[in-house]
Order: structure tokens, then C-alpha cells, then sequence
């Protein structure tokens, strides 16, 4: 019912967007994280290369494909074509170079990757797909966890939810937040855990994350598909021809929840950063989580990005503040209903 709720809510959204348009020229941007078949995917990261190489086709023939930079640079072009779309990535994962990249040679589609400098190399998965691993695909886990988190010590009692069936454990594989929070007590333990590292210091959430895999019996290294990109391999996506790199923090820290003189290191440190790694000025960037408060777009601006991608929903027409560009999250949606979903938000 909530499923059905939430995406009632997204089609009455994307049909004002679509009315909106009435013939003007307008741009859409395509969220993407990584090109992947992982076993467990909650927060809806992954679109497989197979769908991946469906929504390039379609975009081919229903847009003129840019970067990110070049879209917005092209929005106020005097003979610029009447539809644009740009696909980005964000994080950087090693993914990006070893799936994406070839498929999007083969469709001649450009992309922005917006990288996490800090992590650049690590040997070690993203936090949160260290958290899925612990909670949704290792079968039995000790009774109680204990964390002390930034906001203080918090206890978790997954009691007979400790230990999953192998029916259990596929349905857990399948789960997706938010959809499906209340369908296991581990999902809403993830989900719990999760909100507590995101609200932490990278140091706070690394070590919390160690803590978490500690009292799994886990190792941090995760699957080779699942760490970023080492410089090595950053440099050859951006040698292709066909990337655009833009940065997404030095340490993935929500912007808004940061003093100004910490948010401008964020965004001045990872600009730097990938400029030294890839060769290139840094001119486009990502809000991790999607968050920022008022005076976000402005420093933004101060550190010289030239526009910056937000998660809200929508499509670009007409005049629109670079600093909040509007995107389009894609799910592991086939060809056709990807199709379907470009229509509803921009027109056939």
C-alpha cells in the first residue's frame, strides 16, 4: 500500500512537470550510482549493464547527450538542441570505469562522474554497502548490538532476527528501503544504524563501521566491485574522452550539517584533489545525500563549480539556478519503463 502510495505521489509529480513544458526546450539530468548486480541493494544504487545499455538506446534517440558541465553550459546557447540529457554517477565507484564506461562507448554517450576524493584508492567498500553486507546477506549475527554514536550509546536487540532462513535471507536481498522498512526487523535496524552514520564525522562513521563488521565477524575489504576507483583507474575514465570528472566532497559529509569554514574544505579540498589526480579543472559537483541548507549553492559558487546537481526530482525549462540543477533518480528499471518514465516527466 505504501509502495503504491509513494508512486501514485511520483507520476501526479512527474505529469505537472511534463504540462509545464507545453513545447519549451528543456534538459534532464539521470542520477546514476553504479552499473552492478550486488545481492542485496536497498537503497536502489544498482541499474544492471543489461537495463543500463536498454536506457542509453533510449536516450539516444529521444536526446542530444551531454556531461553534466556541457548541458548546463549549452542551456543558454542560442541554436541548442531541444532536448538535452546528461548521465551522471555519483561516489565513483570502480564500477563506473569497468562497466559503464564501455557501454557508454558503444552508444557514443558521454557522462560526469562526481568522485569522493577521500576515498580514492581505499581498499576498503563504502560504509553503507558494508552495512548491507552486514544486515541483509550474513545469515546469523550476535543477538545485540552497541554502538556509541555521535548523539551517544545506542543498543539494537535483533532477538530471533538474528538468525535468517534462507527464504528470509532472499527476501531480505530483495527488500527496499523505503518501500519495504517494515518487513524484517533487520531492515529497520539498517535503516537506524545507517541515519546514525550519516549524521557522523567520516572518522565517527568509518570506525562505527568497523565496529558494526567487528561484531559480524567480518573483514572491511568487501567485494573488488564494490571499493572506488584507485587514481590509476580515475585516470583512465577521465582519459576516455567521454567523462566528465566533478567532485562529491572529500569524505561524503552532508553539507548542511557542517560550519561554513568545514563545508568550503569539503568542497575546495575535493576540487583540488581530483585536479591533481585526472589533470583537468574540477567545474561540476554533486550534494552528498542530496542535502544542503540556504547558503549552500552559494559556497558552492565561492569555490568555483561552475553548477551542482541535487536529488530533487525534476526536469530543467527555461531559466534555472545551476546550483540546484534537478535530477532524475533511475532505478534498475528495463528499457521500456525507463522510456516510460522520461515520457511522464518530459514528453514522447
Amino acid at each position: 500500500m505504501k509502495q503504491r502510495l509513494i508512486e501514485s505521489v511520483r507520476r501526479v509529480k512527474r505529469l505537472r512537470h511534463r504540462l509545464g513544458l507545453f513545447g519549451r526546450p528543456h534538459a534532464v539530468a539521470l542520477m546514476y550510482h553504479r552499473i552492478a548486480t550486488p545481492s542485496a541493494d536497498p537503497w536502489d544504487l544498482s541499474v544492471s549493464p543489461q537495463h543500463f545499455a536498454e536506457h542509453l538506446s533510449v536516450l539516444r534517440d529521444w536526446a542530444a547527450c551531454r556531461s553534466f558541465g556541457d548541458l548546463v553550459a549549452a542551456l543558454d546557447a542560442p541554436n541548442r538542441p531541444h532536448r538535452l540529457a546528461a548521465v551522471t554517477f555519483d561516489d565513483g565507484y570502480r564500477d563506473n570505469l569497468e562497466s559503464a564506461l564501455p557501454l557508454l562507448g558503444a552508444h557514443d554517450v558521454p557522462a560526469t562522474v562526481f568522485v569522493v576524493s577521500g576515498v580514492i584508492g581505499a581498499p576498503r567498500e563504502f560504509w553503507w554497502d558494508a552495512l548491507t553486507r552486514v544486515f541483509l546477506a550474513t545469515p546469523e549475527l550476535p543477538e545485540t548490538l552497541e554502538l556509541a554514536t555521535p548523539a551517544g550509546p545506542r543498543i539494537w536487540r535483533l532477538g530471533a532476527a538474528a538468525r535468517c532462513a534462507p527464504a528470509q535471507m532472499r527476501a531480505l536481498a530483495r527488500a527496499r528501503f523505503p518501500f519495504d522498512a517494515g518487513i524484517h526487523p533487520r531492515m529497520q535496524v539498517l535503516a537506524q544504524v545507517r541515519e546514525a552514520l550519516v549524521e557522523a564525522s567520516k572518522a565517527e562513521a568509518e570506525a562505527l563501521a568497523d565496529a558494526v563488521l567487528d561484531w559480524a565477524g567480518l573483514a572491511r575489504s568487501g567485494a573488488h566491485g564494490d571499493q572506488s576507483m584507485t587514481e590509476t583507474e580515475l585516470c583512465a575514465l577521465a582519459a576516455s574522452g567521454l567523462v566528465e570528472i566533478g567532485a562529491h566532497t572529500v569524505t561524503h559529509r552532508a553539507l548542511d550539517q557542517l560550519s561554513r569554514p568545514d563545508a568550503l574544505d569539503e568542497l575546495c579540498g575535493s576540487r583540488d584533489a581530483l585536479r591533481e589526480v585526472v589533470g583537468r579543472e574540477i567545474k561540476s559537483f554533486s550534494y552528498p545525500y542530496g542535502r544542503f541548507g540556504p547558503d549552500t549553492p552559494g559556497l558552492v559558487a565561492e569555490a568555483g563549480f561552475s553548477a551542482a546537481c541535487t536529488i530533487i526530482e525534476g526536469v530543467a525549462v527555461g531559466a534555472i539556478d545551476p546550483y540546484r540543477f534537478p535530477r532524475i533518480f533511475v532505478r534498475n528499471w528495463d528499457g521500456d519503463a525507463f522510456a516510460r518514465v522520461i515520457r511522464d516527466f518530459a514528453g514522447p
